[in-house]
């Protein structure tokens, strides 16, 4: 049934929808329509406004169209609203606390945006007191459209002339030029809105941008602007010179028949749907092709080199009768005699499968052409890096690098000096001979594998040789050696050169000895001694000699003598005894101490000390000698005293006396070591005679 807007059954939620929609379109009237449960499902406009309702099993809204638009509602399982959704993609997400009230909204927006919006034509032309429809396109991110006319906002600049009955409706009320600016969300757009006088015929624009192409020995192909009419375009006429050949709706047109290699002019005009004729646009010439015939096709090389696992594209050239050449490639029909060795996925596209040797068959109209495939390793090396010199002299260097990679082994490396090549080499190092002294010159190498593939040169080195210096002299360190028997010693050779510099030789010199039984040389500036003797060592380098003198004697010492004692010790003398030492020779003699001053020697082990005084301390300390002079270290000391000197009168008051007196004791010790024993009576006995 139907019920105008004043109904109480219009619902208060669908009221404010429509509300708003009417605000935007200027309804006059509204009708609701509603099913057999009374639900509102359709409303409508004077001004053809239409929206429909959809609803669920629940008799819940599930969907509102409104024209192209479509707003979808879903519940949750408690039957609540839970989302609302637009078909831009936005979202309103409805969310609830534990006891089923809503506590707030989420709004996302939607991907998909309004790109732009338009209309059929920028310029309307309208009779006075006619209406005039202008259907209103949205463009949008996704690549859609869809008609917009219903949402637009339409404002005219000047009411006198038209006016805006509906939305995209305008009537023309007076003659004359206006603007109607057309708007939705944040776009724009501008028409031109003309009151005209139809009784006045009103002439097109002429085409503009008329060119020709692919022209060819009997045909063109014409392209121009599309017009911009305001009444409407009926199609295009096209003449050749002042002769109609054509007419179109399009902005293209192909002419055939011509006749090669001549010259055409063409123009194009315009009728609108009126009939009404624009001027010509703009002549242009074209001359039609001469008629060429394939003279011969060709690529770039007879023969290509390619390594294995390898894609290659051959272009093919054809050669025409007029001078002119084409890229065939495309259209060229390519095969090969093994496709074990190379296969042809694309037309000029070579891919290589297998190392060998084949022909590829190229054909074009009635012309061939035949290429070799050589599938061979074209990689080639890495550079040698790190390339040095060593050893550098007044004509030679040797250079060194470290060595390259290559996928397929390495054949050596060649050296060039400058740009010349000097040598080649199966290892990293190189000993260039034969320059000059005191000059800089530059290297580099490159390196080659076992399919001739060369790398890069390395990195260029600058070496200069040394200059020529001469030999002034030679030396060692010492004129004279002493040496012990089956001793080694180096002896260092020093060479001094006229540049001031000095050069450890010895590994260069020449040593020879007068008397190989008492010195042997078995390397250079190793002495080893064999027997004692004195021998000359002569020493020899390029034109210069040196004479040594080597002396091979004994250097041991004796060790020193041990146990040393003194006996039969008198007033004035002193028997010393020791242990003999131990020496690689003869023992022959010792030297006794008193002190540190020497008072006698003696072969044997022992030595009486003699001119003492009586009743006095002295230290003795002896050392040996052996048969070549070698001295051992001192013994080590001993303390000796002298015995009392006593006369008769001296006995005669020491025991003049009683045998109780307290001294008597003392009185008889006559050598005072504080016991009165037989030594004391010994001392007695010798005083009394």
């Amino acid at each position: 049934m139907k019920i105008k807007i004043l109904s109480k059954k219009v619902k208060m939620f669908l009221g404010l929808i429509v509300l708003v929609m009417l605000i935007n379109i200027n309804a006059n009237a509204i009708t609701f329509n509603y099913d057999i449960k009374n639900k509102v499902i359709e409303i409508e406009s004077d001004n053809g406004l239409n929206i429909k309702y959809k609803y669920d099993q629940d008799n819940r809204i599930k969907e509102i169209s409104y024209g192209d638009f479509k707003i979808k509602y879903k519940y949750d399982q408690y039957g609540r609203l839970s989302e609302i959704r637009y078909d831009d993609g936005s979202r309103i997400i409805y969310e609830y606390d534990k006891y089923g009230r809503l506590i707030g909204t989420r709004i996302i927006p939607g991907h998909v945006t309004l790109v732009g919006i338009s209309v059929e034509k920028q310029v309307y032309d309208m009779d006075i007191n006619k209406t005039t429809n202008i259907k209103v396109i949205g463009k949008y991110s996704n690549g859609s459209s869809r008609d917009i006319t219903n949402y637009s906002t339409f404002i005219v600049a000047n009411n006198n002339i038209v006016t805006i009955q509906n939305v995209g409706i305008i009537t023309a009320k007076a003659y004359g030029e206006t603007d109607l600016k057309i708007s939705y969300l944040d776009k724009t757009c501008t028409v031109k809105i003309n009151v005209i006088n139809r009784g006045t015929p009103r002439k097109p624009n002429a085409p503009t941008g008329l060119i020709a192409e692919k022209v060819t020995q009997n045909t063109v192909n014409l392209k121009w602007n599309p017009a911009a009419d305001s009444l409407g375009v009926a199609g295009y006429d096209i003449y050749s010179g002042s002769n109609l050949v054509g007419s179109t709706n399009g902005t293209s047109f192909s002419i055939n028949g011509l006749e090669n290699n001549k010259e055409y002019t063409f123009k194009v005009r315009i009728k609108d749907v009126n009939g009404n004729l624009s001027d010509f646009s703009e002549e242009i010439s074209v001359k039609t092709l001469n008629v060429v015939t394939l003279l011969d096709i060709s690529v770039e090389k007879e023969v290509y080199d390619m390594d294995i696992n390898e894609t290659m594209n051959i272009k093919v050239t054809g050669k025409y009768s007029d001078g002119s050449s084409k890229d065939i490639t495309n259209d060229a029909i390519f095969t090969t005699t093994n496709e074990n060795i190379i296969t042809v996925p694309n037309q000029g596209t070579i891919v290589t499968k297998t190392y060998g040797e084949t022909d590829l068959k190229i054909s074009y109209l009635d012309k061939t052409y035949i290429v070799k495939i050589n599938v061979t390793d074209t990689t080639e090396p890495s550079e040698p890096e790190a390339l040095v010199a060593e050893d550098i002299t007044q004509t030679t260097v040797n250079l060194k690098w470290a060595p390259s990679t290559d996928n397929a082994g390495l054949a050596g490396y060649d050296i060039y000096l400058g740009n010349n090549l000097v040598g080649s080499t199966d290892n990293i190092s190189f000993l260039v001979n034969g320059l000059e002294p005191d000059k800089e010159y530059t290297f580099k190498v490159l390196a080659k594998d076992v399919n001739g593939n060369l790398s890069d040169f390395s990195e260029e080195i600058s070496v200069k040789t040394l200059s020529v210096v001469t030999l002034l002299d030679i030396s060692v360190e010492k004129e004279v050696y002493d040496m012990d028997i089956n001793e080694t010693m180096n002896i260092k050779v020093t060479g001094k050169y006229s540049d001031g510099s000095s050069k450890d030789i010895t590994n260069d010199a020449i040593f020879t000895t007068t008397n190989e039984n008492i010195i042997a040389v078995p390397n250079q500036g190793t002495i080893v001694t064999k027997n004692y003797g004195e021998t000359a060592l002569n020493i020899g380098y390029l034109d210069k000699t040196y004479t040594v003198k080597i002396r091979v004697v004994d250097k041991i010492i004796p060790s020193s003598p041990n146990n040393l004692v003194a006996e039969s010790i008198t007033e004035k003398t002193v028997n010393l005894r020791w242990s003999p030492p131990i020496d690689n020779v003869d023992v022959v003699g010792y030297d006794i101490y008193l002190g540190s001053d020497i008072i006698g020697s003696a072969d044997s082990t022992s030595f009486i000390v003699k001119g003492l005084e009586s009743n006095k301390e002295y230290i003795f300390k002896v050392r040996a000698r052996d048969v070549n002079g070698n001295l051992s270290e001192l013994s080590e000391e001993i303390k000796v005293k002298t015995l009392i000197d006593f006369t008769l009168a001296d006995l005669s008051k020491r025991y003049n006396m009683s045998k109780n007196q307290p001294e008597w004791e003392e009185k008889y010790d006559l050598n005072n070591d504080g016991i009165i024993d037989i030594y004391d009576i010994a001392i007695l006995c010798r005083t009394l005679g």
